[in-house]
């Protein structure tokens, strides 16, 4: 697996977001954004960047907080594709994490993943399948998905 850093954030991407963004939903956006990226793929370095590149091809002028998020979502998603093994490897990169959610990341990714999207980040399951690229698993981002797991 390599490592690949994001491009810095574009001059066009700061200048927006210097006239156009209220800081405080920026900071609020980012940080739902890099937790739950990072409840998806188990990864925060993954989560890191996922966000990263979200920022640098958002337009704050044109584009609301939401597609900044929901942008985060679709790279973590990306992410999650190009790496096989999206399972955190270093201690205490998921410290920050209250206790309660620390557990998502030792769930098995195929019940991890509806979970995260559907329930934590409200995303609608058809929406999940198209994210994720897999529209003949729609059924599993449903609330069955809870319900079949116990």
């Amino acid at each position: 697996m390599s490592n690949t850093a994001p491009e810095p954030l574009s001059t066009p991407a700061v200048e927006g977001f210097d006239s156009q963004c209220d800081l405080p939903v920026f900071a609020t956006v980012i940080d739902r954004s890099f937790l739950t990226a990072h409840l998806l793929t188990g990864n925060a370095t993954q989560a890191e960047m996922a966000v990263l590149r979200a920022i640098n091809s958002w337009n704050p002028g044109d584009e609301g907080a939401s597609v900044l998020f929901h942008r985060s979502l679709r790279e973590a998603a990306e992410m999650m594709s190009r790496h096989s093994s999206s399972q955190d490897q270093s201690s205490g990169a998921d410290s920050y994490l209250p206790h309660e959610l620390r557990g998502f990341l030792a769930l098995p990714s195929a019940l991890r993943i509806p979970i995260v999207l559907r329930f934590l980040a409200g995303v609608p399951a058809e929406a999940c399948a198209e994210m994720l690229d897999d529209t003949e698993r729609a059924a599993e981002f449903s609330f069955g998905v809870i319900r079949d797991s116990r």
